[in-house]
């Protein structure tokens, strides 16, 4: 065991159950006091290293190992006739377990002494309430940083509950000045929107330049796809309305630049294959997909072969 310079006067206090255990060093001896807080009674003395059996090292080691079972609270103590026995128990290394013993004499306590252990009681007490503050306050430390996490978690989930509420209410803005027939800021148009029995709105068309999606649920105006519209990528279009979607309508979708993916649904009569191949024929947008559904005027085979030849998928 390696030992370490002490102090002239080292001194260490315990509490175990009902004693309070004082245990000192000095280059000479080891000092221990032990006291009874309920019957007042004192045992004290001096230990010479060397009169401890089965011991060998120095008065430092010595002491060290009587501080590690008094922490570890690995004594047991026992009085007959006035003599305190403290049998200290410890393993070394994990390997081995020593054992010895230190005998106090019992010391009767005059004012002095009394008020020592008072005094004792008193620093103990204190000892245990500052452990008891400095947990309370590592405790409260890590519950400020918990409430601090858990505030920021509910600030952000708040202000991206607000922007989806406010785009969703923009949107609405939109589709319902468009539907009202009132002009639309350009800067305020969203990427998508959805209209219910649009009116003829050619005069807003110029309006809508970064539309990427339009859903068109009743479509009843025959001209509104004849000019602006340039950056729809997708067209979704449901008749459910007398003036239906024709082959008249389809031939304006022909040359939008960025038109992708067309959708169109109950149709019927109003378009037939002649519109359909006039439609392939002028075509110049990078159509890549095409749905046609419920149109009874439509050649399926014919609308494959159309659509091979301009490498566009056909969904039917």
């Amino acid at each position: 065991m390696e030992s370490e310079p002490l102090k002239p006067m080292s001194t260490q206090s315990y509490q175990i159950n009902n004693l309070y255990v004082m245990c000192s060093c000095t280059e000479r001896a080891i000092y221990m006091k032990i006291m009874d807080k309920f019957t007042h009674t004192c045992y004290e003395g001096n230990t010479d290293p060397k009169e401890i059996r089965g011991l060998v090292g120095t008065i430092s080691d010595i002491y060290r190992l009587i501080n590690k079972c008094l922490s570890e609270e690995t004594v047991e103590f026992s009085v007959n006739n006035g003599i305190m026995k403290c049998g200290f128990e410890t393993c070394l290394e994990s390997i081995f377990t020593l054992k010895f013993d230190i005998l106090l004499r019992e010391k009767i306590l005059g004012q002095d002494g009394e008020v020592s252990l008072k005094i004792f009681d008193l620093e103990q007490q204190l000892r245990e309430s500052r452990e008891q503050i400095e947990k309370l306050e590592q405790r409260l430390i890590e519950r400020e940083n918990e409430m601090k996490q858990e505030i920021g978690r509910l600030t952000k989930y708040e202000n991206e509950m607000k922007q989806e509420i406010e785009q969703i209410r923009h949107r609405n803005d939109i589709a319902m000045r468009i539907h009202a027939g009132l002009s639309v800021d350009p800067k305020n148009i969203s990427t998508e929107i959805t209209v219910e029995s649009l009116n003829d709105n050619t005069k807003f068309a110029g309006f809508i330049s970064n539309l990427k999606t339009l859903n068109i649920n009743d479509y009843i105006c025959r001209t509104m796809l004849k000019v602006g519209y340039d950056s729809m990528e997708t067209i979704n279009i449901h008749n459910s309305s007398s003036q239906r979607f024709d082959n008249n309508e389809l031939l304006c979708l022909a040359n939008k630049p960025n038109l992708k993916h067309i959708y169109i649904a109950n149709c019927y009569d109003t378009l037939n294959m002649d519109g359909v191949r006039q439609f392939f024929d002028k075509m110049t947008c990078p159509l890549e997909t095409i749905m046609i559904k419920n149109c009874n005027q439509i050649d399926k085979f014919a609308l494959q072969t159309l659509c091979d030849a301009k490498g566009v998928k056909l969904n039917m």
